[in-house]
């Protein structure tokens, strides 16, 4: 379930801007982007299926997302390719990536949408991995963070509270440990998290009657 703003403001408005909604919900804002751009998350991307305009050749990404991370033709993986491509000498359709004639190459934004031109004969649909947009200033408490670990947005508020006051290395430390807790949100859901302790190694034995110890 997406987190509000209203559950965090009442989980940890008090550290971050004690009394000031407005300051808290500025802060949260840049807090949930930072953390939207760290990295690869899977909570940064959706699926989507992509219709080609059959006249121009683009494939525009709908509201509410900012790039492709990855896509693919049917089954086949093809690579995207920066706008500069297309001013290579060779040309973009006689680059060679992973055996594939297919490509998709930026174009930037066109008329306010992330557009890209898809390259190659009778290609109708292109399915995508699309890295959500920033969902930009949070102004009302029923508003959902993207981002989906309440303790990553939580130290980087902090980290963004003590990043303002000059007061860098504390800062730097509450960042890395927000990008650790984030990392180790990550891990969980991609069942790769490891063990932090031995229970047996922490937990206090039960103990025993004298006469039970062989």
């Amino acid at each position: 379930m997406p987190l509000t703003v209203a559950n965090l403001q009442n989980r940890f408005q008090s550290q971050i801007a004690p009394g000031d909604d407005t300051e808290f919900y500025r802060i949260l804002s840049e807090a949930d982007e930072r953390l939207l751009e760290s990295g690869r998350w899977h909570w940064t991307r959706e699926k989507l299926e992509l219709t080609v305009d059959t006249v121009t050749q683009y494939v525009e990404l709908p509201d509410g997302y900012s790039a492709i991370v990855a896509c693919r033709l049917d089954e086949v993986p093809i690579g995207v390719r920066w706008e500069e491509s297309e001013y290579y000498e060779e040309g973009v359709g006689e680059i060679p990536i992973d055996g594939c004639r297919y490509r998709i190459v930026d174009q930037g934004v066109i008329d306010g949408a992330r557009t890209f031109k898809v390259v190659g004969e009778n290609i109708e649909t292109v399915f995508v991995l699309a890295k959500i947009e920033s969902a930009g200033e949070i102004d009302d408490p029923s508003d959902e963070l993207i981002c989906p670990s309440a303790t990553a947005l939580k130290l980087m508020c902090l980290g963004i509270v003590y990043e303002e006051a000059n007061d860098i290395d504390r800062s730097q430390a509450y960042e890395g440990n927000s990008l650790r807790k984030l990392k180790d949100y990550e891990d969980s859901y991609r069942g790769i998290a490891r063990e932090i302790f031995s229970p047996t190694q922490y937990n206090k034995l039960p103990r025993r009657a004298r006469v039970n110890i062989p």
